[in-house]
């Protein structure tokens, strides 16, 4: 092969891979820039991903789904998507899971994660969504994992935008200030009560 049909070729590589890099970039600045807002109460936790650092687990209340007995049957591991509203407190809600695409209206892509019954024998879905980790600074990731889990652990929400049923997690909010804010001002609180014992 002659040096300008390989330049040609590496250059049509690149060119595409530049695209595909360029696609996700949009694709990702239109969901924060037009998603909807909802909010996730969450349960956070605090393990370690070795590939990309320190990061909080989220739990969400909304991840356990009570079907009623006119909702489709779903097995772990089906796809499925959920209709998207705000409830009075201004949280996220969902509609009833479906296996197509809703014609209107916010929606999520998930997917069933298991399948069982509460109780009163209904089925209840627990659900995989794609924004259950919220990456932070390694040094303030225990801190705040130790905050959440106290005695009377602050009130702590996500803040996920979401746009023809992708969604990204925009904010971990806890006592109303954005996670890093909220850990930096409690270490400091912390660091002052040390050193006024200390004199």
């Amino acid at each position: 092969m002659s040096a300008r049909i390989q330049a040609m070729v590496l250059g049509t590589a690149l060119l595409a891979q530049w695209g595909v890099l360029g696609g996700s970039y949009w694709q990702d600045r239109q969901l924060l820039t037009h998603g909807t807002v909802y909010r996730f109460a969450t349960v956070p936790v605090d393990p370690i991903d070795p590939f990309r650092g320190r990061y909080v687990q989220l739990h969400f209340a909304a991840q356990q789904l009570t079907l009623s007995d006119a909702d489709a049957d779903f097995a772990a591991g089906d796809r499925l998507y959920l209709p998207l509203s705000h409830n009075d407190a201004g949280q996220a809600q969902w509609g009833s899971p479906r296996r197509a695409r809703p014609d209107h209206g916010d929606y999520l892509r998930a997917r069933v994660q298991s399948l069982s019954r509460n109780e009163g024998g209904a089925r209840v879905l627990t659900l995989t969504l794609p924004f259950d980790r919220y990456y932070m600074n390694e040094t303030l990731a225990p801190h705040l994992e130790t905050l959440l889990r106290g005695r009377n652990p602050p009130q702590a929400y996500a803040q996920v935008r979401i746009l023809d049923g992708r969604a990204r997690l925009a904010q971990l909010i806890v006592d109303g200030q954005d996670a890093e804010t909220f850990v930096r001002a409690r270490m400091a609180a912390a660091d002052t009560v040390a050193d006024d014992a200390l004199r």
